[in-house]
């Protein structure tokens, strides 16, 4: 029992012994072949990585630009508003301080056709109000243009570091490609 047991595992030996022998030019070549296949495969999704970055920085870049131009419309926006707020309060102060001095007799109210202010104190006072809404408006715009900047200057950032790992994978496996045998 134990001959047969030692036979049959010294037969075993001997036959993965003669079948492990050297490899076969064919065998050799498939697995060359397979080794320039992965640098391949790794040069193209070098390349691949570097246009989605390339694409990445130009949508960044244009984030950029659209947050830059919502920032200078909302500071014009303010300035406008700014600006009529000062405008309507004085006129406002102005018509309050002429109606006080009537109302007290002080002075008398204008002729038909005299010299008046040409807006009543309801008009001064929505005007105003659009004043204060356009530097509401403004800040919106500010907001919303910072926030693209900064989204922006992420993709930017983001694209350029796949630029630069899709470029590396590129450059190993360009390397390793002239190093083989």
């Amino acid at each position: 029992m134990y001959r047969t047991l030692l036979t049959a595992l010294l037969a075993g030996l001997l036959a993965s012994a003669c079948s492990s022998g050297p490899k076969t030019f064919s065998e050799r070549m498939d697995a060359q072949a397979d080794s320039y296949r992965q640098l391949g495969e790794q040069w193209e999704n070098g390349r691949d990585m570097v246009k989605k970055g390339e694409k990445r920085v130009a949508s960044g870049n244009k984030q950029v630009e659209r947050g830059r131009w919502d920032i200078r419309q909302g500071e014009n926006l303010i300035a406008e508003g700014n600006s009529e707020v000062r405008t309507y309060r004085q006129l406002y102060q102005q018509h309050s301080e002429l109606q006080q001095e009537i109302a007290a007799g002080i002075t008398a109210p204008a002729p038909a056709g005299g010299e008046q202010t040409p807006l009543s104190q309801r008009e001064i006072e929505l005007a105003w109000q659009a004043g204060e809404q356009k530097i509401r408006d403004g800040n919106k715009l500010l907001e919303r243009g910072r926030k693209r900047v900064a989204s922006g200057e992420k993709d930017i950032r983001d694209g350029e570091a796949m630029i630069t790992e899709g470029g590396d994978k590129m450059q190993q496996a360009e390397a390793r490609y002239t190093t083989q045998p």
